[in-house]
């Protein structure tokens, strides 16, 4: 017998196409038609994205629409050579927008044991309040230091009930 759904807690929604975020999906509903300009950001979203799958433009635009708390880079080499796109500029535009980087690979890399790893990784998730978005960078199949289903794992176990988690996944 299958688990209930709604017991289930986030589960990723696979698209063939990617779509932008449309940035009405990160305010509260309550906020009547012009949400995108006044509304209040909806807490708990969370944003999945596979790199090599999306060009520059659509990266930054991606970081100015939901402007990130915490972006979370799971690749295994963190590269931001996309088009005209460079690591000063990336990182330049982390700071304008107030995000905080986690480089989430550097513990392998200074050998400590990917279980480890990834238990540090969800301690940074679960001391992470959900008032601002997530972002969640991986890299193409199997270069990533976890998965979308440990990364969704690691979020349910934060235990914060109170914020219900929406999930958006570009173009996984």
């Amino acid at each position: 017998m299958l688990p209930d759904r709604n017991t289930l807690g986030p589960r990723l929604v696979y698209s063939r196409k990617p779509n932008r975020v449309d940035p009405k999906a990160l305010v509260r509903k309550e906020a009547g038609p012009q949400a995108s300009l006044f509304g209040e950001r909806k807490p708990g979203v969370v944003v999945f994205v596979e790199v090599a799958r999306i060009s520059d433009s659509e990266f930054v635009g991606l970081l100015n629409d939901i402007e990130p708390a915490v972006i979370f880079d799971l690749r295994a080499v963190p590269r931001f050579d996309l088009g005209r796109l460079n690591r000063k500029v990336a990182f330049s535009l982390f700071e304008k927008l107030g995000a905080r980087y986690v480089d989430a690979s550097i513990p392998l890399m200074t050998g400590t044991k990917r279980d480890s790893a990834l238990a540090s990784l969800q301690e940074m998730i679960g001391g992470t309040g959900f008032a601002r978005p997530l972002l969640f960078l991986f890299g193409s199949s199997g270069s990533s230091i976890a998965s979308s289903d440990e990364v969704l794992g690691m979020l349910k176990a934060t235990g914060n009930a109170d914020v219900k988690l929406e999930l958006l996944s570009l173009p996984m």
